[in-house]
């Protein structure tokens, strides 16, 4: 699998960090954006976002950078009907979970659902088939292409945020090889765990306090969290799934010894995202400090990982709400956005 495919679907967002009252960075994000762009910093040759967003500037935000980042783009649709999900991410200054608003501050507007990929774009997406294939949000279409994936002899990763419609997300825990879920998240998630296949890899996260990992039917077995500097837990659960994921195989995944090596270099990478503002943080900081920091860990980054990522300046299209770049021309209510970082 040197050269594997691997494809991501599911919550994507434009992620707008404010500090001190001020827009700052505009990222893609969301859980399944994030892992696509870290796998490719990480140097996973191939990965591939599939994704329905809007036609709009939040839209083509999220394209653009994900194409700068290394990723495949030919799987998100611009779709008129929809609009893009923008979070809104306030710096607070103080080391602790980060503050999220679902309504901009300026316009008033609130962010948009998610919206699942369609049929159509399974069968784009498995022609020909991933050999991995990471999913957030069970959907008809996820679950089709996590079953040809199944099928062909590859790897599936299943990471439920919420409940969702319960009937296709029981199915897709089924589906998968592996099923990660927070602690935080509520009895009902984690009860999934209760129902998986055998040999899969099941893993529950719990932040600070480290994770527990088993084979569906064995016992638990605990890791402590790798010490951090935290100045913001944005996005570290997706750098456990991506150092998770990045690297794994078939062959590995058969293997505890090698689930155990992966959940480490995973965890060193989340803790490492902790010292940094925003879920790309890490991505731009200096090179030679996060190279410094992870050897603390014993992990090396390999040779063929891929460029920088280039964290973009907010910036908005003229007709444009300056902080959640809905489409629309606004006058900023200037004191209610500064009071939103206080």
């Amino acid at each position: 699998m040197a050269d594997k495919l691997v494809v991501c679907t599911g919550y994507s967002v434009v992620d707008v960090v404010v500090d001190a009252g001020r827009p700052q960075a505009a990222r893609a994000g969301g859980t399944a954006a994030n892992v696509a762009s870290n796998l490719r910093w990480l140097g996973t040759s191939r990965v591939a976002l599939a994704a329905r967003v809007g036609s709009d500037p939040a839209g083509r935000l999220i394209r653009s950078q994900l194409h700068a980042d290394g990723v495949s783009v030919q799987f998100i649709h611009l779709d008129p009907q929809v609009q893009t999900p923008v979070l809104i991410q306030v710096v607070t200054g103080a080391p602790a979970e980060p503050r999220y608003l679902f309504t901009c501050p300026i316009c008033r507007r609130s962010s948009a659902s998610f919206r699942p990929i369609t049929p159509e774009h399974a069968h784009a997406v498995t022609t020909p088939t991933p050999s991995m294939f990471f999913f957030d949000r069970a959907s008809v279409a996820a679950l089709e292409i996590a079953r040809q994936v199944r099928e062909a002899g590859g790897i599936v990763m299943f990471e439920p945020n919420t409940i969702g419609r319960e009937q296709l997300t029981s199915r897709a825990v089924q589906l998968a090889s592996i099923v990660k879920v927070s602690s935080g998240r509520g009895e009902r998630l984690r009860a999934l765990l209760d129902f998986g296949p055998k040999g899969q890899v099941q893993i529950r996260s719990d932040g600070g306090r480290g994770l527990s990992w088993r084979r569906f039917g064995q016992r638990w077995r605990h890791e402590t969290a790798l010490p951090s500097r935290a100045v913001d837990t944005s996005g570290a659960g997706d750098w456990l799934t991506s150092g998770l994921l990045h690297g794994l195989t078939v062959d590995h995944l058969e293997s505890d010894a090698e689930v155990r090596d992966a959940l480490a270099r995973g965890q060193a990478l989340a803790a490492v995202s902790c010292e940094f503002v925003g879920a790309k943080g890490l991505t731009n900081a200096p090179r030679s400090k996060v190279h410094r920091r992870l050897s603390g860990f014993g992990l090396t980054l390999g040779s063929d990982r891929s460029a920088h990522v280039a964290e973009a300046k907010h910036s908005a299209d003229d007709l444009a709400c300056r902080v959640c770049l809905a489409p629309q021309e606004i006058k900023a209510d200037t004191a209610h956005l500064a009071a939103i970082g206080t």
